[in-house]
């Protein structure tokens, strides 16, 4: 036993180096027992192997063999080499047999099949293509040597074809049907390690045209065009000029389509799935629109009516610019409402972009000047205006100061509007030409000549954009020598006029936005624009560091005194240090409650959670009630500074 434990190792050995070599050889199992009558292959080789190659099969007892059988019912009977260790065969070298399956061994009447297949090496080849021409859908045959091995075959532009895919393949011949995308070109096969390629191009049919059933006067969006030719059932797009239609596959002969709503005169090519675009070399004409009667005027607002040809193709309508976002085709007209913002001009055009136009003069509105050609106003009071479609007047302007509050009647006959005295300039009275203007909401605008008279109360015509708090200003204005009181905010004020023209006005402590306004008995008149008072930089009025403990307790407060004043306006400052228990904080200054919501003591609970300062701003009645002491208490935080602004 141990000697032919030896044999094997040996055989091993040897077939590894066979290996080695290139050759691969198949292996069965050692019989420990040299002396028995059974029949044993032990290992056969190499594989793959060339057509009609020597296959060698190794094993014992091999003399009884009488026949081998490969792949294809492909039986030997005559070999090359036999004895009881080995036999030696050519293998088929006809391209029919030429594929992977197991080998049968036959010896009496028992069979013996290799554990293995055999494969054979070999390079697929391409000799026809049958039609030369083929249509999409059509089946193509390949035929050739060794096509039992090709994994996929490739056409013209990467169309590739996978083996699953094939209507039929053998040895010489592969049959599939050709992708409605092929396009002409070589065909490529694939055999798992290479891409062979055919002589000769396969071409791919491509449809024809001859006629079309309609050319001229097309109407968009309602005719229908047939074409006529051959192949055509492999068109999958029409192209008109501005537009492009999908369309199903139908008879050969003939394809009829809609004409697109957008198609412009032009050229129309057909497309087929590939995406190989064919011109037809046929043009064609479409129907459009024109204007019969168009009023000459208009208002805004008005509802007017377009007559014309073919105006149901109209889809976009332009007033100088303007869209008309609502109108409407019935019985050939289009009826519109004039919308606020149009100007002169009318355009009306075709989803392909056919345009008609007019002229059309917007009138946006109208005004009836007063005696003189002119238009007379009061200056700081209620003033009317009258003419037509004064709805739509957007501005009113007055030597280049703006009317407010303007409110037209419900017919637009009527404007009224106010006027603030600074419209007057500097005099009591004054004519300007062109000092009207009237804006509408086209944008458009009318001038016309100007008399204001007189504002009888002063008013301001300037002032500064920003001050200090609590100093004077030199403001500029109109009888400023009657004025009887001065107000800034809720705040009345010091004032001195120098003369009928310029005065000083003491700005309030307050800082913040606020028109000046003048008196003169019970009349008042108010500053065009307003003047930002500003505080000065803080000044700090405690500094230190005084922790206030963990829990309210009195023993631990803040206090001191201030000898400044305060007033309306005033910022108290407070910035401090906080330990996570730090919810709030109370300040007490004397009775500052309306400040800061104290309670009825005059203390106020400020939240302060997260934060390192919070501002307090002193309004009236608190400024009023100080007397002079702070006090903090609270817990949780260590006040740093106390600022005052």
């Amino acid at each position: 036993m141990q000697t032919n434990n030896k044999k094997c190792f040996r055989f091993a050995m040897l077939f590894s180096l066979i290996a080695l070599l290139g050759i691969s050889f198949t292996f069965s199992a050692c019989n420990d027992d040299e002396d028995s009558d059974e029949v044993i292959l032990k290992s056969f080789g190499p594989s793959p192997i060339p057509l009609g190659g020597q296959v060698t099969f190794i094993g014992e007892n091999l003399d009884k063999i009488s026949s081998i059988v490969f792949p294809g019912d492909y039986e030997i009977t005559s070999f090359e080499e036999q004895t009881s260790k080995r036999i030696i065969v050519k293998a088929p070298s006809d391209s029919t047999y030429a594929y992977a399956g197991y080998v049968t061994l036959k010896y009496g009447d028992k069979t013996l099949r290799t554990l293995t297949k055999i494969g054979y090496k070999q390079s697929a080849q391409i000799l026809t293509l049958e039609p030369s021409e083929v249509k999409p859908g059509k089946t193509l045959t390949i035929t050739g040597n060794y096509l039992s091995v090709v994994t996929k075959v490739v056409l013209s532009d990467g169309i590739t074809i996978e083996q699953e895919d094939f209507e039929s393949q053998t040895n010489g011949a592969i049959t599939l049907t050709v992708p409605a995308t092929a396009q002409s070109g070589t065909v490529q096969i694939y055999d798992g390690s290479e891409y062979i390629y055919s002589d000769g191009e396969l071409k791919v049919t491509l449809p024809t045209f001859t006629s079309f059933s309609k050319t001229e006067n097309v109407y968009p969006g309602k005719d229908e065009i047939t074409i006529s030719g051959t192949d055509l059932d492999v068109v999958r797009q029409v192209v008109f000029e501005g537009a492009v239609v999908d369309v199903e596959p139908s008879s050969e002969e003939s394809l009829t389509v809609q004409v697109p709503i957008e198609a412009k005169d032009g050229n129309v090519s057909i497309v087929v799935a590939s995406g190989i675009e064919i011109d037809t070399k046929q043009s064609i004409t479409v129907v459009k629109p024109s204007i019969t009667q168009s009023p000459e005027s208009a208002l805004l607002g008005e509802e007017i009516e377009i007559e014309g040809d073919n105006l149901d193709l109209i889809t976009k309508v332009t007033l100088g610019g303007a869209d008309v976002t609502d109108f409407k085709y019935t019985d050939g007209k289009i009826t519109l409402a004039v919308p606020e913002t149009a100007k002169n001009g009318l355009i009306m055009s075709t989803a392909n972009d056919d345009e008609v136009s007019a002229v059309l003069q917007i009138i946006s509105f109208t005004i009836i000047e007063d005696s003189e050609n002119q238009i007379n106003a009061n200056a700081g009071s209620e003033n009317t205006i009258k003419g037509t479609n004064l709805k739509y007047v957007s501005s009113l302007s007055f030597n280049g100061i703006n009317a407010t509050d303007l409110q037209p009647n419900a017919d637009g006959t009527e404007l009224t509007f106010k006027l603030v005295p600074q419209a007057c300039t500097e005099a009591s009275g004054q004519w300007t030409q062109d000092g009207f203007s009237a804006v509408a909401t086209n944008g458009e605008e009318l001038n016309k000549n100007l008399w204001l008279n007189g504002f009888s109360t002063p008013y301001l015509l300037a002032i500064p954009a920003t001050s200090s708090k609590a100093v004077p200003i030199l403001v500029t204005g109109v009888s400023l020598q009657d004025v009887d009181k001065v107000t800034i905010g809720e705040e009345e004020v010091d004032f001195a006029a120098l003369s009928d023209k310029k005065m000083y006005i003491t700005l309030p402590n307050i800082v913040g936005k606020y028109n000046i306004v003048l008196y003169k008995g019970t009349e008042s008149s108010s500053s065009l624009t307003e003047i930002e008072i500003i505080g000065s930089e803080p000044v700090s009025i405690w500094k230190g560091s005084q922790n206030i403990g963990t829990a309210w307790n009195w023993d631990d407060r803040l206090e001191f005194k201030y000898d400044g004043t305060v007033v309306k306006g005033t910022k108290i400052i407070v910035k401090f240090e906080q330990n996570a228990d730090a919810e709030y904080c109370q300040i007490k200054a004397d009775a500052f409650k309306t400040s800061y919501a104290a309670d009825d003591n005059g203390w106020g609970c400020v939240d302060v959670g997260g934060k390192t300062e919070y501002v307090i701003i002193l309004d009236a009645e608190s400024a009023a009630a100080f007397s002079g002491t702070f006090t903090f208490t609270g817990y949780g935080l260590t006040y740093k500074e106390i600022l005052i602004q």
